[in-house]
């Protein structure tokens, strides 16, 4: 089924269900939808001018002027956090993500520390690296 959740920049309301996404003006009315081929897997989030969306085999980003579809590679290092020090981590993300604390999280996390992000287009043409 996948995760829903609501995030906004503002000015549109983001919505997602499962492959579901619709994004809503002020007034309510609809600016532009997406159906996406994989369900979420984690919470919707806004970041360089684009909708985040975590799923199973990937991370998609939606361009949030039009729903354009947009993959992302995100090169780092993690580190697993464990016990104590993974508490303020799990803390904040039930805070700002209601549904976790309907679910079991923890008791570790993944801390991870970008280097590189890399975006592309569905039609395979790079659209920039963020560094």
């Amino acid at each position: 089924m996948g995760v829903s959740g609501l995030v906004t920049d503002g000015s549109q309301i983001f919505a997602v269900a499962g492959q579901k996404v619709v994004a809503l003006g002020r007034g309510g009315e609809v600016k532009w939808r997406q159906q996406l081929s994989e369900p979420t897997v984690g919470a919707p989030a806004l970041a360089a001018g684009m909708l985040i969306l975590p799923r199973e085999r990937s991370v998609a980003g939606l361009r949030l002027s039009d729903g354009e579809l947009r993959w992302i590679a995100v090169h780092g290092r993690c580190e697993l956090i464990e016990g104590d020090a993974a508490a303020p981590a799990l803390h904040l993300l039930r805070e700002k993500y209601p549904q976790y604390g309907e679910v079991e999280a923890g008791p570790e996390v993944i801390r991870l520390a970008p280097r590189r992000i890399v975006v592309w287009s569905a039609d395979g043409a790079p659209v920039g690296t963020l560094s």
